[in-house]
């Protein structure tokens, strides 16, 4: 008893760690099957989430099944242990699914050795009190009371991967707003800097508004000289956001606050130990930008 209560402390361990990890559900759904493959030894193991859109429960992470199959496999409610698992919500315990005819063996036959039994488990996930899913176990076994055991350390789990689900939905709900969000502010932005908005009737305005029409659609490089107070800044953001770039980054460097010797720090960075002034390392403003990107950005420099 003492060494199997260790055993299940190791594994709840493992398993919190692999949901602490990472944001990316199916991620931290692989590392709890990995888990249970060294823990529990499992001869095949599945998750299942509810697909909102068909309705079905379709298998989010599996071990030992073939990627191409997991696509096509899913359960109706009430359907196979899976789908009567996910219809009432209660664990279903088989000690042999040779001789269970719920069985449906979508993944494939599971063969034991000759001595042994090979013994089914599925206990549902629930989010907020309704069931969400159902995870599955398959694994040889010639004592009815381990799968008892089994069983109870599975619902355990389940509950973990419950509130990982729930996080996992709260967070693509809030990414979803944001990147909602920023689309809409990029949009007013875009209306902003629209060269239409623009007040100047003369005819020096109207051959830069031309200008800027011009060169949007390009991949120029633009320098924007004028006396202080005459809209160089609103006329690269006008630039930037009538381009085709637009979604892009813009990034504002004012060079009159920065000395010529950390001009070329401040932009690209510089790596750690490359003379004794820098001691630590450094990432610049263009830094970790792609080449598509880094073409996009406009520079509004003032000197």
């Amino acid at each position: 008893m003492p060494y199997r209560r260790i055993h299940e402390t190791e594994l709840l361990s493992r398993i919190a760690r692999a949901l602490a990890e990472s944001l990316e559900l199916k991620r931290t759904l692989a590392g709890v099957l990995e888990a249970l493959e060294v823990h529990m030894a499992l001869q095949m193991g599945t998750i299942n989430l509810l697909d909102p859109d068909s309705e079905t429960i379709k298998i989010a992470v599996a071990h030992n099944i073939d990627s191409e199959l997991q696509k096509q496999i899913e359960y109706r409610e009430g359907e196979g242990i899976t789908g009567i698992v996910y219809q009432s919500g209660e664990p279903v315990i088989v000690p042999d699914i040779q001789k269970d005819k719920r069985f449906l063996a979508k993944a494939g036959e599971r063969k034991p050795k000759e001595d042994k039994k090979m013994a089914f488990i599925c206990v549902p996930i629930k989010v907020e009190g309704k069931t969400a899913g159902a995870m599955s176990v398959s694994k040889e076994t010639s004592s009815g009371k381990s799968l008892q055991n089994d069983a109870r350390i599975l619902n355990v789990i389940a509950t973990m991967v419950g509130q990982a689900v729930k996080i996992n939905d709260l967070y693509t709900k809030e990414k979803r707003g944001w990147q909602e969000e920023n689309l809409k502010l990029r949009q007013q932005l875009r209306n902003r800097f629209k060269i239409h908005n623009m007040i100047g009737s003369s005819n020096a305005m109207q051959e830069v508004f031309r200008l800027v029409e011009q060169v949007a659609q390009s991949n120029a490089t633009v320098m924007i000289r004028g006396e202080s107070g005459t809209g160089k800044d609103l006329i690269a953001h006008a630039i930037h956001y009538s381009s085709l770039r637009a979604d892009k980054p813009f990034i504002k460097i004012n060079c009159t606050a920065l000395p010529e010797s950390l001009l070329e720090s401040e932009l690209f960075g510089h790596e750690k130990g490359r003379s004794q002034a820098l001691q630590t390392g450094k990432s610049g403003a263009l830094n970790g930008q792609t080449e598509a990107q880094y073409s996009s950005m406009r520079l509004a420099i003032s000197r």
